[in-house]
């Protein structure tokens, strides 16, 4: 606790740009100065470091298909503020867990083009997040998130589950490849997900949301329903399943729409 109410409390130094390791030794040293942006040289850092206000932290890879910095970890703090605070990150390797902490602040977080090999996950549902995003990533383990904006995976290669959580949010998966996980929402919300090539997980789609649609899927050999979605509104279009121990369950409360799906060699219940 003593840790974090020093680094809270560091000097602010906005609009400006830091190095590591040229200006400064650590990427912690870095964030810790309040600046806007922190630039990372490649390279394997043993420094798990704690984010505490808005950042952008973006990896210097040298070219397209260069190594990226590799971290052990990734906090993220979230503390109260007037105005939310962006926490953007891109072209990192976190090879362990990246974990989100809230003291009942609220913001958003966006990584790009990042390798989170130890999943995404929030410790508590007193997250505030307005949008969590994850775009071209490559993710290992589960992104596990709470939210009262919208949660959104785009053009992902995940191993694992995406599951989403909220009294009032919007799950996004689209355009990604989902391998021995699937996607996931517990609570009431809107859940889109479409374009996506969903393999060999316990389930492919299980909504527990109103306002779903699910449009233009692969899914194909898992254990469960390929599609399970109820509560209402809900839309299943163009999705082709196959292999699965289900096709689709379905339920609405007000608005259903089936159409277009093809299922095939499935276990149990079509």
């Amino acid at each position: 606790m003593v840790v974090l109410l020093a680094s809270a409390s560091a000097p602010q130094a906005h609009g400006a740009a830091l190095v590591v390791p040229d200006d400064l030794p650590t990427i912690q040293s870095a964030l810790d100065t309040g600046v806007d942006t922190v630039l990372v040289r490649p390279g394997v850092y043993s420094e798990t470091p704690i984010v505490w206000g808005p950042v952008s932290l973006i990896g210097l890879r040298g070219g397209p298909d260069g190594p990226a910095p590799v971290l052990p970890a990734l906090t993220i703090w979230v503390a109260p503020s007037e105005a939310p605070p962006l926490f953007s990150f891109q072209d990192l390797e976190v090879t362990g867990r990246v974990l989100t902490i809230s003291d009942r602040g609220a913001c958003d977080i966006a990584f790009a083009r990042c390798a989170l090999l130890g999943g995404v996950s929030d410790s508590s549902s007193l997250m505030d997040t307005r949008d969590f995003t994850l775009i071209g990533c490559r993710i290992v383990g589960r992104v596990d998130l709470w939210a009262r904006g919208r949660v959104i995976v785009d053009s992902c290669d995940v191993t694992g589950i995406v599951a989403g959580h909220g009294p009032d949010y919007e799950l996004i998966v689209r355009s990604s490849v989902l391998r021995h996980g699937g996607v996931y929402s517990s609570s009431h919300g809107r859940c889109t997900v479409t374009g996506n090539t969903i393999l060999h997980g316990v389930y492919g789609v299980s909504l527990h949301a109103d306002n779903t649609t699910v449009s233009n899927n692969v899914i194909e050999g898992c254990q469960s329903y390929g599609i399970y979605a109820g509560r209402s509104r809900v839309t299943l279009m163009d999705n082709i399943i196959s292999r699965c121990g289900g096709g689709i369950w379905a339920q609405s409360s007000y608005g259903l729409a089936v159409a277009r799906n093809m299922i095939s060699e499935i276990r149990g219940t079509g």
